[in-house]
């Protein structure tokens, strides 16, 4: 059972791909109705069946290229049966499916696919079910002709599920409900279905349509009315108190003069004619047309009024598998994709940063070229303040300290005769004459109050120099290296 609503959002084509006719429609989801924006029903003439040309053809007819697709199988390509399982429990609903689908067809569990939905609760502790089977080969083969004419189909179900919601839809919902026997007359085949309510309770496909009842009316309604006795017989040997309130016919009977009325008198229940467009608009020309050459449109308008009851969905396996390592392909691609952007645009980034920063140093290199004649001004300047505050200094200032030694030469009434500075051992040395003794001393005192000397002492005693009647001296002592300031 799918449990996956496929609900298009905008317009999407709605296909059958037939034996011997091709029906497409172009629909728009509406509130009340199936807005048909585009019809197309064209005859197979090839006798090799349906090809892609043919459905590239249709698809550029209805301009639908690029839209959402939902193709069914026609009714006599599938086999559908109703039952009755006695249990409401889902786990057990889908084992007992299994064991009923093995016993429905005679190919092997590997040449079918099925699929099921519940269909209602027809008494309690009952669920009612509509399981769907389909040839694998079948199938594959129409995946194959929508994959070759460019086509990618969202959902893959059965004409019954198309002309159920036909009827649930666009008939029943009208107030036309109660127990109906409804038949889809089309070209090759007539779809026979009873309900009780809006819940099918029977479903048969008779293998006549417009075609044999077209080519000899008198021989092949006999036949036709007589198949749906039997039909409702069966029905009734099961159900003895079901019989139809009315009977509704649609399809390709439009064709076929007197089919409505040939049915009420051979039934003995109201029975009308209903148009397959009755709940749609547009596409009514085309509509007609069809009904004219016996064509049925009923399911493809089902389809067409509610996409998202069309709960059947088959797809080969192959097909699955394939559209997800498609998926995983483009998701890898994706990445790689923006793998390669985010390093282009890292290698972008990285090279326009690069430009950035070689600009800004050829700036700069510009700029301090410019001021380079400007920053040796500036060096000599500074070059001549560095000498200036070297001379501010005691240890190398000797010209600060000679005139500091004349200071206190002055101070003490001597004179200095000589004087000498070794600057690296920071040593001066001072030679001269006093008046007295005690002028000397005084001299030596005023040098060690200097801020620019220290340890000043005398060289050996001061001698009196007979011819001048002064004190010779010699006095040493350290230049201070503390700043003078």
């Amino acid at each position: 059972m799918n449990t996956d609503v496929w609900r298009p959002k905008g317009p999407f084509v709605v296909v059958e791909p037939g034996v011997e006719w091709l029906k497409m429609a172009v629909c728009r989801p509406s509130r009340s109705k199936c807005v048909v924006q585009a019809l197309h029903v064209s005859r197979i003439e090839s006798a090799a069946g349906i090809s892609p040309n043919d459905l590239a053809a249709a698809l550029k007819a209805v301009k639908g290229g690029g839209l959402p697709v939902l193709a069914y199988l026609p009714r006599q390509t599938a086999t559908i049966r109703l039952m009755e399982l006695p249990s409401t429990d889902a786990g057990e609903i889908a084992d007992m499916v299994d064991l009923q689908a093995a016993r429905q067809t005679p190919y092997t569990r590997d040449e079918i696919a099925r699929d099921y939905r519940v269909i209602g609760c027809p008494r309690e502790g009952y669920t009612a079910v509509m399981l769907a089977l389909a040839q694998r080969a079948v199938l594959r083969q129409r995946f194959y002709l929508f994959e070759e004419a460019g086509m990618e189909i969202g959902r893959m179900s059965v004409a019954s599920e198309g002309l159920l919601s036909w009827y649930v839809r666009g008939i029943a919902q009208a107030g036309n409900g109660g127990r109906t026997m409804v038949l889809d007359v089309d070209w090759g085949a007539t779809e026979m279905m009873l309900f009780e309510g809006t819940r099918p309770v029977f479903m048969r496909n008779l293998l006549l349509g417009t075609s044999q009842l077209l080519s000899d009316p008198r021989v092949w309604k006999e036949k036709f009315l007589e198949e749906i006795r039997r039909s409702l017989e069966a029905y009734r040997s099961e159900q003895p108190s079901y019989m139809p309130e009315r009977a509704v016919v649609t399809g390709g009977a439009a064709a076929v003069p007197g089919l409505a009325d040939d049915l009420r008198g051979a039934l003995g229940v109201p029975a009308e004619f209903v148009d397959s467009m009755k709940p749609a608009s547009g596409g009514a020309d085309a509509a007609a047309a069809a009904a004219a050459r016996g064509v049925s449109v009923a399911a493809l308008i089902g389809f067409g009024i509610a996409p998202e009851d069309a709960q059947f969905s088959f797809a080969p396996e192959t097909f699955v598998m394939r559209k997800e390592l498609v998926g995983k392909a483009r998701g890898l691609t994706i990445l790689t994709s923006l793998v390669m952007a985010c390093m282009v645009s890292a290698s972008a980034f990285g090279m326009l940063n690069l430009f950035g920063r070689t600009h800004r140093l050829r700036l700069m290199e510009s700029e301090l070229a410019a001021l380079e004649p400007e920053v040796k001004r500036v060096e000599a300047m500074l070059e001549v303040s560095r000498a200036a505050q070297a001379r501010m200094k005691p240890r190398n200032a000797s010209v600060r300290a000679a005139g500091e030694a004349h200071r206190a030469a002055a101070a003490a009434g001597v004179m200095l005769d000589s004087m000498s500075f070794d600057m690296r051992e920071g040593r001066a040395q001072m030679e001269g004459s006093g008046g007295s003794w005690q002028d000397v001393r005084n001299f030596v005192g005023n040098l060690e109050q200097s801020p620019c000397f220290r340890n000043a002492r005398e060289e050996g005693s001061s001698a009196l120099d007979p011819k001048t009647g002064r004190y010779r001296f010699r006095v040493s002592c350290g230049l201070e290296i503390r700043d003078a300031e």
